[in-house]
Order: structure tokens, then sequence, then C-alpha cells
């Protein structure tokens, strides 16, 4: 009899499926999926945020290169989109320049000042030339791209609240004469209603 007939196939084990997956995978994909997400609102958000930006320097870069005048009105417009307005509406001419410069970092601020020259001072009067027109559009795209979008101012903390000077009692001796009067009113009022009788 032959041994070799009584031999069985050999029997391979069943695929392992790659599902359902360990814990430590899900884990995993929960943590990219978060990462993923807060990446791209903040991608979304610096687009929103620098839309105005980039549209003025659209404006900047076109050609011809505009005038001082049209530059300086670039440069109000978008400040006037990343600034209170009350801060930035009614500054012009050197007021104006000053306010530009402090919003730049200080190794740039020397730089946008040479290249403005008087271009803020002579706003409305005749233009020398086309260089005049180079040099602040060239500084108006150094601030745009340094200065925007402006960094959060610090917030004030709760303990920096103004604290009264013993002088400010003396300045307003109204105030303090009409709690002195109030204050007697309410001991009055106490009185009565202690006594019964209507307040």
């Amino acid at each position: 009899m032959d041994p070799l007939a009584q031999l069985q196939d050999i029997h391979l084990p069943q695929q392992v499926h790659n599902y359902p997956l360990a814990p430590g995978w899900w884990v995993l994909l929960i943590l990219i999926s978060i990462i993923t997400a807060v990446l791209l609102y903040k991608a979304v958000k610096a687009w929103r945020l620098n839309k105005q930006k980039r549209f003025a320097l659209r404006q900047l870069n076109q050609s011809p290169i505009p005038n001082n005048a049209q530059i300086i009105a670039i440069l109000k417009w978008t400040t006037m989109s990343y600034f209170p307005r009350k801060t930035s509406a009614s500054l012009f001419g050197r007021k104006f320049q000053q306010f530009l410069t402090e919003q730049l970092p200080q190794k740039h601020q020397q730089a946008f000042t040479e290249q403005c020259g008087d271009a803020f001072e002579h706003l409305y009067q005749k233009e020398s030339g086309d260089d005049s027109n180079i040099a602040l559009s060239q500084a108006a795209i150094l601030w745009l791209k340094k200065a925007l979008p402006p960094k959060k101012p610090a917030k004030k903390s709760k303990t920096d609240k103004p604290k009264q000077s013993p002088d400010s009692a003396k300045t307003n001796p109204d105030k303090t004469a009409n709690k002195t009067a109030a204050a007697t009113e309410i001991a009055d009022t106490s009185k009565y209603q202690k006594q019964g009788e209507p307040a």
C-alpha cells in the first residue's frame, strides 16, 4: 500500500481581515482628523484675513504704476480695512505716514521712511516724475507685506483699573456731597421703618 496516498492537502490559514480596527488605530484617525480640521480652519481664516492685502498689492503691481495720490489712497483704504476707523480715518499727510511707520517692525521703519520721502507731505503738489511714484510704490508694498495683518494688541488685565487718587475727592466735592446725602436718607428711612411708620 502506498503511504503517500494517505497524505492530505495542506490547509492554508484563513485570511486576516483589517477590520475591525484596534482601538489605537481609531484614536490615531481621530487625532489626524482633528489636526487636519484645525489646520484647514487656520488656513481659511488667514486667506480671508489677507484678502484686502492681496487686492492692494495687485493694485500697486499693475502697469502703469499708480501716482502718489492713488498709492496713498490704496494705503488709506487698506488701513481702514484692518484698523479701527476712529484711528485711521482722520489721519493725513505726515501724521498718516507716522501712523504707517509705527505699524512696521523696527527694522523696516527706516527703509519705509526713506522710500516715502516727502510724498505724504507734498501730496497735492506737482509730482517731479516717475521716480517718486516708484519709490512710494515700493514703500507701500513693503508696508503691506510687513505690517499686515496687524498683530493683536495686548489685552488689558483687570488689575489695570484706574486708581482714584486722594486729590480726586477734592476735585469732585459734588460727588462726595451726593454720596453723603444718599447715605443720610437711607439711614433716616430705616429709622422710620423700625418705628413702624411708612417710609
